[in-house]
């Protein structure tokens, strides 16, 4: 009689194990190879980026699902505060500017009508980039647990403020309708006005989140800088009113005078304020602001759960 090692036969037995933490024979089922990711030198490119970020829109939407529900979570008026902050701000500029200093919108048009436009799109701008810079610092916690694409925390805080330009939008329709004013077929342009919008916001989202990282200081200096662009963007005033001619295409490096004087031209069916010329410029310094934030944000995004 042949005698058997049952230890060796129980060797013999067990599949063999295999890197991936399957065993050698057994077929894997519902294996989702999109969540793989080889780090290799072809990953690091901007297309690779955005392909990646893509690929992860599952985990995206959850995130922009998360951040619209804590911004309003604990409040009394919810997302009511959507509604209720522009038109809190509207008021504001209405009573300093026309009332107290005697301001009339361009054009003849009354001076809310001619402001919110603007402001509406304005207040997307400035929320995306406020909300962004904050986001790799808001969910450090969970940077050094688990691996997802580190864009997607910016992304997110660039696209739920979407929800509160929606509403703007809802509260410039009121306004037109009280004051008896039909927006014209321009109207449809409106759309490439908030894609600049977006591209500018990311470029700079994306460099300040990994910038405020490293250095706290951008913490303190970016409600100044907001400030100063705010005043420096065609909100409370038109271009052709302030700005010298022989400035304008310098003026027109900062992407929201296209943007601010777009959206006013495109929900009011105003005079277009601005030139071919500056919408040029303007859309040239957007999509350099979205590849230098870009590549700054892939060049210190990988040492930024050591220092965050």
């Amino acid at each position: 009689m042949t005698t058997v090692d049952t230890n060796q036969a129980q060797d013999e037995a067990a599949p063999t194990s295999t890197s991936d933490g399957a065993a050698e024979g057994v077929p894997v089922i519902g294996l989702d190879r999109r969540f793989e990711r080889v780090i290799e030198q072809s990953n690091d490119s901007i297309p690779a980026r955005l392909r990646e970020a893509v690929v992860w829109r599952d985990l995206l939407l959850m995130l922009v699902q998360r951040d619209i529900k804590v911004r309003y979570r604990q409040t009394m008026f919810g997302i009511v505060w959507a509604i209720l902050v522009p038109l809190m701000s509207l008021g504001v500029y209405w009573v300093v500017f026309e009332r107290l200093l005697h301001r009339a919108g361009s054009g003849g048009l009354p001076y809310p009508l001619f402001l919110f436009p603007a402001m509406i799109i304005w207040n997307y701008y400035s929320s995306s980039v406020g909300r962004a810079a904050n986001a790799l610092k808001h969910d450090a916690p969970i940077l050094s647990k688990v691996y997802f694409p580190r864009l997607l925390l910016p992304i997110s805080n660039i696209t739920s403020p979407l929800v509160d330009f929606a509403f703007g939008l809802g509260i410039l329709v009121i306004i037109l309708a009280l004051y008896q004013y039909a927006p014209s077929v321009n109207v449809l342009l409106l759309p490439a006005c908030l894609i600049l919008a977006i591209v500018a916001a990311a470029g700079m989202g994306f460099g300040l989140s990994v910038l405020n990282a490293h250095y706290r200081d951008v913490h303190h200096f970016l409600p100044v800088l907001l400030q100063l662009w705010f005043f420096c963007s065609p909100i409370l005033y038109s271009t052709t009113d302030l700005v010298p001619e022989r400035f304008r295409l310098l003026y027109a490096v900062n992407p929201m005078v296209t943007v601010c004087e777009g959206a006013r031209s495109c929900l009011l069916g105003t005079e277009i304020q601005i030139t071919l010329g500056m919408g040029l410029v303007s859309c040239a310094s957007a999509v350099t602001m979205f590849i230098v934030g870009l590549v700054t944000f892939m060049k210190l995004e990988q040492t930024v759960t050591d220092v965050i």
